[in-house]
């Protein structure tokens, strides 16, 4: 099952954010596909939440990376913007971890939060990029 699907309308215009948006959906579909089979496996949970929150690390990084390098004059509220869905996912691994079930605000937040960040945020960010000379996407 998909949960999210990458449409040429999540394209931000900079190859290596696409490239790893398309990652993140495929992580964030695993997460929430097994999140909904495996409610009551604390391990393989917490595995998932600690995959996910890797990932979107290394692609905070990188998109953190081309924003300095080019100068991205929002910087500030994007990674304001990242910090607080790290903090969501802690919270929400916390809440797994002591015993608050995985219901359906879980993938609400995680499907909402990437949508929105990434059709909004990261296509303003990516038009700046992409304006000021960063690989544009095909």
């Amino acid at each position: 099952m998909s949960y999210i699907s990458w449409t040429p309308d999540h394209s931000v215009g900079v190859e290596i954010v696409d490239q790893q948006h398309k990652q993140l959906f495929t992580i964030l579909n695993r997460f929430l596909e097994i999140a909904a089979h495996e409610r009551g496996n604390v391990g393989n949970l917490s595995v998932l939440f600690e995959n996910l929150r890797n990932y979107a690390d290394t692609h905070f990084a990188t998109e953190d990376e081309l924003m300095r390098a080019r100068g991205y004059p929002n910087r500030e509220r994007h990674e304001a913007e990242h910090a607080i869905f790290l903090d969501k996912l802690s919270e929400l691994e916390v809440g797994m971890l002591t015993g608050m079930a995985i219901d359906e605000r879980v993938p609400a937040f995680l499907l909402q939060w990437i949508n929105k960040h990434i059709l909004v945020e990261d296509k303003r960010m990516g038009a700046f990029l992409a304006a000021q000379g960063e690989d544009r996407a095909d």
